[in-house]
């Protein structure tokens, strides 16, 4: 029979005013001359002396919905990292990953974190920018001088984190994930912004509004159909990070690749609120713990061990220029307005564009410290391709 807690803390009692009175009536006492304890199996005792109560924390199975193919080495070791150190601190909880849309779509996988179909979420800005206006800050041309994925994703994540932006009212920020710097992958090389001028170029979202200021004609289509439209000379190139040009062979149909410092692209993986909250607020304090841990983890492992595979061999087929001193200047200042026209329009809505894009600055130059351009940039030149 399964006993309560209650009742066998009685049964406890009974025994000890037993053996108290039984000691009594021999005259004997304890060995050591103190009074009698009765354990508390309520609390336990951590290595700083602190109690601490896990009486009700609860077992529980979160979703993550994810439009990455489960061999992606990001995808699959994110969430590995975070259920490893769940392992260890509470067994009970995990997260199973649905790669590849199986749960939700890539555009559909915010609305399906907001609706409860899914807890944790992959979340491309891109399909839900104007529901993210203040993050949106990060995508601008000019936002920032350290577009480096490791950089983006420390510095991202910390803001996503700290930011009252209302557009995190309802979501965690587990992190975000940088993707590296934009890139123009063309057919022909780009020595000057003239270069661009009515080349057209394929980009999509915001990119394509920074296209248009650099004078080249925007193009929307499908990522698979750019390299047969390269092929044929349709289509001059496209603006994207180097990764997607690799992953996509494009080197085979063109070999010229202009970096832009200034321009970014990343994801967030976001958890709705609803489901943290199921837990007590001391388990959702050591789940977080565990995510911080796991996130230590992946930024090692992206600084130290990532390969560039195919990135390594795009580099090797193309020539790879960094747009630089006067060529950065004059591509800067076609895009400023972009971005100073949007901080104004965040501040006439009230939400502090002027002040969002300081912190976001702020904390690029913090972690440009451990993660600087200027080391990204050598890795091109190294004998083994190392891409943070």
């Amino acid at each position: 029979m399964k006993l309560t807690r209650t009742y066998k803390l009685s049964i406890l009692l009974a025994l000890a005013l037993c053996l108290s009175l039984a000691m009594s009536a021999c005259g004997g006492s304890p060995a050591n001359n103190e009074p009698a304890t009765t354990p508390d199996e309520s609390a336990s005792v951590s290595d700083d002396g602190a109690t601490d109560d896990q009486s009700d924390w609860i077992d529980i199975e979160y979703t993550y919905a994810t439009y990455l193919p489960d061999a992606n080495p990001m995808a699959r070791f994110s969430i590995g990292a975070i259920n490893e150190e769940l392992a260890k601190v509470m067994p009970g909880v995990t997260i199973t990953v649905y790669p590849s849309g199986t749960l939700l779509g890539q555009n559909d996988i915010y609305d399906g974190i907001l609706t409860g179909t899914c807890d944790i979420g992959l979340v491309d800005y891109g399909t839900v920018m104007r529901r993210f206006p203040v993050s949106q800050l990060w995508f601008l041309p000019g936002a920032i001088d350290n577009a480096r994925a490791i950089t983006v994703l420390e510095a991202f994540t910390e803001w996503g984190q700290t930011t009252s932006a209302a557009e995190y009212n309802d979501t965690v920020l587990i992190w975000g994930t940088g993707n590296g710097p934009m890139c123009l992958y063309t057919r022909s090389k780009i020595s000057s912004i003239d270069d661009l001028k009515g080349k057209q170029i394929r980009a999509s979202a915001i990119y394509g509004s920074t296209i248009a200021a650099y004078g080249a004609v925007q193009v929307t289509m499908d990522t698979s159909e750019v390299y047969e439209a390269m092929r044929n000379g349709m289509l001059e190139g496209t603006y994207n990070v180097l990764p997607a040009a690799a992953n996509s062979n494009l080197d085979e149909v063109g070999h010229y690749a202009l970096i832009n410092p200034g321009q970014t692209t990343l994801s967030g993986t976001l958890m709705s609120k609803r489901s943290l909250e199921k837990m007590p607020p001391s388990q959702q304090e050591a789940f977080l713990a565990c995510i911080e841990t796991a996130f230590n983890r992946m930024t090692t492992a992206m600084e130290e061990n990532e390969k560039g595979g195919r990135i390594a061999e795009c580099v090797q087929n193309s020539e790879v220029e960094f747009m630089e001193g006067a060529v950065l200047e004059e591509f800067t200042k076609a895009g400023e307005s972009l971005l100073n026209d949007y901080v104004k329009e965040l501040d006439d809505q009230g939400l502090d564009g002027t002040g969002e894009l300081a912190k976001i600055r702020e904390l690029v130059a913090k972690y440009s410290n451990p993660y600087s351009w200027e080391d990204y940039k050598g890795n091109f030149f190294e004998d083994e391709f190392l891409f943070h």
